[in-house]
């Protein structure tokens, strides 16, 4: 032991205090860590802006709130068309639902380290509504014509505006393809909104090319936000201007959320212009030679006033000022599969170089991927800076899998952006900087939000000429390059361009992290600089500021033709390191040992292409069948499998459990595998024709002799089987009917007198026997003495008439004896002559088999009543009288509890359970094993609802509804208010008493009703704890120590034992 260590432990007390202290902290840490490791999964969350609409309908999703380090979002749509596959992957991803249905679209998400979380959420396409109409224009149309077939259509769109208002919701107005209609100047169609999820569409009919409409402006001028339009298949000569309802004079001033629904869907056009809306998507939508301006923009208002907006295979060209321009910002926003070029390049025009993509104001999750920018003043610029408050930024960015070339100036200006990946991108023969990185701007107002978080991973940068691949930060006063912090640079190749590599020009670089990129050209002089300190090439490898890069030629295919692939004896190949990045330009996956740059290396070539749809079957298969099936479902290869039950139903539902069939069905599935092959969808019939159920009715129990009695039982419907055939004989206890003669009494001699009482049936039992002696007092004038001496007066007389009642052990002290009529239901009758007993219900009578059934029913022998034969007969036989619900049960030797409910037994698998529900030890009957044999087992019996328990594992679960429920994180149990000691831990083959419900992932996924239940006495010793431990419920401190029982448990004490 070190001297240091020997003094810490023996040298003073307050040494061996800090020590003591220390170590408590690390055990206590332990704990912690050992308890949050149990929320430590991923968990997936879908988020839509609607979840129904016409068909077709497009869907923007949106992962974003998933929680956990994903590195991987994967999506099942159950639906594929021609653009959109049946896959997708994305934290942001659209499709578009060609047919009406109902779709399941599930989302997987991936951490690196392999864990995985899912879920699912329901989509609805919808047909066109009950009292839509079709309307057709054509230009050789009649506006005296009503409008609803081609032979009768309009002429005009001045007709469409006056009958706005009749024009029902969900309707389409459709002209006619190779016509042109004039508007005459601009086109309102505000009259034209309608609310969700019945918009009006605007659209085409017949063949040829789209239909011409010759307007300046299609604008929804003023239109009352909360409404939307459906616009397809056109040619519109000027602009669509989607402007929502400015309010000028009422709180809150201006546009209103969510602003105008609008759908662009195959549409030609010059101008698109949106202000403040949610829910805005275009699709196949063409926009060119917009002289005056810009050619796509929107324009938030406020933080959050562009949501949910989505562009996919738009092409923007030849707008004078940007090809797309974000002002203002928004929230939800992918623009995929999209070109965007020769924007913002006319200076004749008297404009200046503009952007490809300009994204300014707030702006949060934010992704642009598998678009090509070229021939632009800029590429793009995410900067922030555009409204003077509040400070804005630009946060959860993904820019990925473009191919930018040929701008006229620099490549990217970024600024206050936060969390934002640049991948798999193409950057070739552009001029000036490639990634511009600055710090905050001030707009008149507060500083705009830092620059930080900002990775850099697999791009392959070629070609450039005269740049600065990585500027960060400037050298005008005032620049805040203070505020830009953790930059991650790495997996890059930077090949055959002239300039430098990196220019940092903050006051420290220790948040500058490179390393893994491959560095090929001229190369000559200094190509890094961290502020005053200069590299060359050689100098900056050696350095220690760049790991595991290389100055190498990456053997790129053919940069001079632009093919950016790896050859086969690439340096680029297995050096990358894991950042995260899964897929590469062309989504060839990317494993532990990554290439270097946009492209994987598939040198080795990829096996065949799986062209065969996989095979599923079902078993049991197609039959007839006497019972219900349990189906199960299996393809010969990785696969999903859909499903649905009936003869016209489309297999939607997603295959997980075996599926049960209890009437005749036709069952109809198909899968899909991981090569989207589809299988051809498969009928398989299941015929349930079930065997005759017994219906059986017995007569009342014979005499008990020789210790047993019979009866005859039938079954009503004469299925010729005994499976479930009462039992007809069964041992009893005959107990004899005394039948007491008494002699007359004795004189009366001292008072007492005496006679003899003999059982004339000799049943050899004194039960009923009258009194032989009694008190008495010697009449006047006689002496007392023997017998004849005089007559006596008894003080008391005994003449009760003992009556046997059951086939049991027990007797009955009275007879009450009725005439016939006298019964009514709900008595218990028997007659002298037998030991049955029945009770009368519904004019039947129902036989009492047993003292315990007779007890347990809460009935009591004196209120027994004897008739005579005739009465009896007088009523049907009904069923034998059964136990209540809820009676305890057990056998004599041992010590399992039965629950009885519904003629079966629940066991009761420790004595926890048989507590928590509120059962007494002193009302259970002990029956033969023969009785207890003859009621089915069934689900043991569970923890009531509100009960937490756990398993071997981390999770924690409420009961409720008799399902178990996760509860996802520990905030949330935080958040419902819930106390760890009133956890009861299980074994994890008691978890499979319940059945797995939904998880608890929101505090409002609770009812507050059974969080507020849990505690009725708030000593935070739950009901159920109560009850097993024993305390008072209605009683905080149930020993009466000044302890609530809550804190006695949780300190380990016994809340019945004061003091502590």
């Amino acid at each position: 032991m070190s001297g240091s260590i020997k003094k810490l432990i023996f040298g003073s007390q307050q040494s061996f205090f800090v020590l003591a202290v220390f170590l408590l902290t690390l055990i206590s840490l332990s704990l912690i860590l050992s308890r949050n490791f149990a929320w430590a999964q991923p968990q997936a969350q879908i988020n839509v802006f609607k979840t129904s609409g016409l068909a077709p309908l497009t869907v923007l999703f949106n992962a974003k709130n998933s929680s956990g380090n994903i590195v991987r979002y994967e999506w099942n749509f159950s639906d594929q068309n021609s653009q959109y596959p049946l896959t997708d992957e994305g934290r942001l991803v659209g499709h578009r639902f060609d047919n009406p249905g109902t779709y399941n679209v599930q989302l997987t998400v991936y951490e690196e380290n392999g864990s995985s979380a899912q879920t699912q959420i329901t989509i609805s396409a919808l047909a066109q509504p009950a009292g839509a109409k079709t309307f057709y224009l054509a230009s050789n149309g009649d506006d005296n014509n009503d409008g609803l077939s081609e032979s009768m259509s309009w002429q005009t769109i001045a007709k469409i505006t006056s009958e706005a208002g009749n024009i029902p919701a969900g309707s389409q107005i459709l002209f006619k393809r190779g016509d042109t209609f004039d508007v005459g100047g601009q086109w309102d169609v505000k009259s034209l909104m309608r609310s969700h999820p019945n918009y009006i569409t605007l659209g085409a009919y017949g063949s040829g090319s789209k239909p011409t409409i010759n307007t300046p402006h299609l604008t929804t001028n003023d239109a009352t936000e909360n409404n939307g339009l459906i616009i397809t298949d056109l040619n519109i000569t000027g602009s669509v201007w989607i402007r929502p309802k400015y309010y000028s004079s009422s709180n809150p001033v201006g546009f209103r959320i969510p602003g105008l629904q609008v759908i662009l869907r195959n549409i030609d056009l010059k101008e698109f212009s949106v202000w403040k809306s949610t829910g805005v998507s275009l699709e196949n939508v063409y926009l060119d030679n917009n002289i005056n301006g810009v050619g796509l923009g929107s324009d938030a208002q406020e933080v959050g006033g562009m949501a949910y907006f989505y562009l996919n295979n738009v092409e923007v060209l030849e707008a004078k000022s940007h090809c797309v321009y974000l002002a203002g910002g928004g929230d939800n926003i992918l623009i995929e599969n999209s070109k965007f070029h020769h924007c913002g390049i006319y200076e004749s025009l008297g404009g200046d170089l503009r952007d490809g993509i300009t994204v300014h104001g707030t702006a949060d999750n934010l992704i642009i991927r598998n678009n090509e920018i070229y021939n632009n003043g800029y590429a793009f610029g995410l900067d922030s800076a555009y409204n003077t408050a509040p400070a804005e930024y630009i946060r959860n960015v993904m820019v990925e899998n473009n191919k930018i070339y040929n701008q006229r100036n620099y490549v990217s200006q970024l600024r206050s952006l936060q969390n934002a990946i640049f991948r798999n991108n193409l950057i070739y023969n552009n001029p000036s900087t490639i990634f511009g990185l600055y710090g905050p701007k001030v707009d008149s107002g507060p500083i705009d939000e830092s620059t930080n978080n900002v990775e850099i991973y697999h791009n392959t940068i070629s070609g450039n000429t005269n740049s600065t691949i990585f500027s960060i930060g400037s050298n005008t006063v005032p620049n805040y390059n203070d505020r830009i912090s953790n930059i991650f640079i790495k997996n890059n190749i930077i090949s055959n361009n002239t300039g430098s590599i990196l220019n940092d020009r903050r006051t420290s670089s220790n948040d500058l992290y490179v390393s893994n990129n491959i560095y090929y050209g001229t190369l000559a002089g200094n190509q890094f600089v961290l502020g005053s300190s200069l590299f060359t090439v050689d100098q900056w490898l050696v350095s220690g500021k760049d790991l595991n890069s290389k100055k190498a030629d990456p053997h790129l295919v053919s940069p001079a033709s632009y093919d950016f692939s790896l050859q086969n004896s690439s340096p680029a190949i297995n050096t990358g390191v894991g950042v995260g990045v899964t897929y590469d330009f062309i989504s060839a996956f990317r494993d532990n040992s990554p290439d270097i740059g946009a492209y994987e290396n598939l040198s080795v070539p990829p096996p065949p292409a799986d062209t065969t749809a996989p095979t599923t079957t079902a078993n049991p298969g197609a039959g007839s069948y006497t019972a219900s099936q349990s189906v199960a479902l299996s393809a010969n290869e990785a696969a999903t499998i859909y499903y649905c039950l009936g003869s016209s139903c489309q297999p939607t539902t997603v295959y997980s459990l075996p599926i049960t069939i209890s009437t005749t069905q036709l069952l109809r599935y198909y899968a899909v595998d991981v090569a989207s092959n589809s299988e051809t969808v498969k009928e398989v019939n299941y015929v349930i024709t079930p065997l005759c159920v017994e219906n059986w009715s017995c007569a009342a129990w014979s005499s008990c002799t020789n210790s047993q009695q019979a009866r005859t039982c039938t079954d009503n419907n004469n299925c010729g089987t005994t499976v479930n055939k009462p039992i007809i004989s069964q041992g009893c206890t005959a107990l004899c009917s005394p039948n007491w003669s008494c002699a007359n009494w004795s004189s009366c001699s001292n008072s007492l007198q005496t006679r003899t009482c003999t059982d004339l049936n000799g049943c050899g039992i004194t039960s009923g026997k009258p009194g032989e002696s009694q008190s008495c007092t010697v009449s006047s004038g006689t002496t007392g003495g023997g017998a004849g001496d005089g007559s006596s007066v008894p003080t008391s007389t005994n003449t009760n008439t003992n009556t046997n009642i059951n086939t049991s052990t027990s007797t009955a002290n009275t007879t009450n004896t009725i005439t016939s009529g006298e019964s009514a239901t709900g008595s218990l009758i028997k007659v002298a002559a037998s030991p049955q007993i029945y009770l009368l219900s519904s004019n039947q009578k129902r036989f009492i088999p047993s003292e315990n059934i007779f007890l347990a029913n809460g009935y009591s022998w004196n209120q027994i009543t004897t008739v005579n034969e005739s009465e009896l007969s007088r009523y049907a036989i009904g069923p034998d009288l059964s136990y209540p619900e809820n009676t305890l049960l057990k056998i004599s030797d041992s010590s399992a509890v039965y629950h009885y409910s519904q003629s079966k037994r629940q066991v009761f698998f420790n004595a926890k359970y048989f507590l928590a529900n509120n059962y007494s030890w002193d009302r259970i009957f002990t029956v033969k094993n023969t009785e207890i044999a003859s009621y089915p087992l069934s689900a043991n019996v569970t923890y009531p609802d509100g009960t937490l328990i756990k398993g071997g594992g981390p999770m924690v679960y409420l009961i409720e509804s008799g399902k178990r429920r996760a509860i996802a994180t520990e905030s949330v149990f935080s958040g419902l208010n819930l106390a760890w000691h009133n956890i009861i831990a299980v074994s994890d083959f008691e978890l499979t008493f319940y059945a797995e419900g939904t998880s608890i992932v929101n505090l409002d996924d609770v009812s507050p009703d059974l969080i507020n239940s849990l505690d009725q006495d708030h000593d935070t010793l739950y009901n159920y704890l109560e009850k097993i431990y024993g305390s008072d419920i209605n009683n905080s401190d149930t020993d009466g120590d000044g302890y609530p029982d809550g804190l006695e448990v949780k300190t380990n004490h016994d809340p019945l034992k004061p003091p502590r």
